[in-house]
Parts: C-alpha cells; structure tokens; sequence
C-alpha cells in the first residue's frame, strides 16, 4: 500500500482501469498488456466499445497501419493473417485499440495504440 499527502494507507494504482475510472495522466503497463490474452483483456478492461476480426489480405487502412511492422514483410497482405482487435475507452480524451495475432491456434498481443477520441482515419 501507498501512504497518499495525509498519511492514511492507498491501495496501489492500476495501469488501466475500466473506463469509468481512467485518468488522462495514466500509463500504459505494456509489459503487463503483452501478457493478456483477448478473454483477459476483456476481464480486466470491461466491453470494448468495438471488436473486429479481419486478416491482412486486403491493404490496411491508416488507423491500422502499424500493424505492417509487426508482422514479416512477407505476410503483410496475406489471408492466412488473422488480426483481432479491441477498442476501449482509455481515459477522458483517448481510447485505446489492442491487436492480437491468431498463431498456432492461440492469439498472440501483436500491438497496441492510444488514439485521440475525435480522431478520423
């Protein structure tokens, strides 16, 4: 436990809460977000405000973009790619999308993005 200014005893903060609770000034634990799998991800975070599963065999959209550095050079348009992605709200002003890769049967964290919430892709 922390001790806050008055003295008194404060559990630790979390890396992320659930939306109700998120702070601007909050940051991301990435080492604990690459361990999540999707159901955990969704345990701890809440719904996402938006899910999607697609594939790589059509060109990426700019939101998705970076995905391209994630994944070799030779599967980047590939249908054998399989992505899913969550969408949840990160705090006031962001949301934050994390992308997971279907290998060996099991999804993978491939990466993630914090993305101003009146952003358009």
């Amino acid at each position: 436990m922390n001790q806050s200014s008055d003295g008194q005893s404060k559990p630790p903060a979390t890396t992320i809460k659930k939306e109700n609770q998120m702070d601007k000034t909050e940051k991301i634990d990435t080492a604990a977000l690459k361990k999540l799998s999707p159901e955990q991800a969704v345990a701890k975070f809440g719904k996402p405000i938006k899910s999607e599963d697609f594939n790589l065999s059509s060109p990426l959209s700019e939101f998705r973009i970076e995905i391209y550095n994630h994944v070799p050079e030779k599967d980047r348009y590939s249908p054998e790619v399989k992505i899913r992605e969550y969408t949840w709200v990160y705090n006031k002003e962001e949301n934050i999308t994390v992308w997971y890769q279907l290998k060996q049967d099991k999804w993978q964290f491939l990466h993630f993005n914090t993305w101003p919430k009146d952003a358009e892709f």
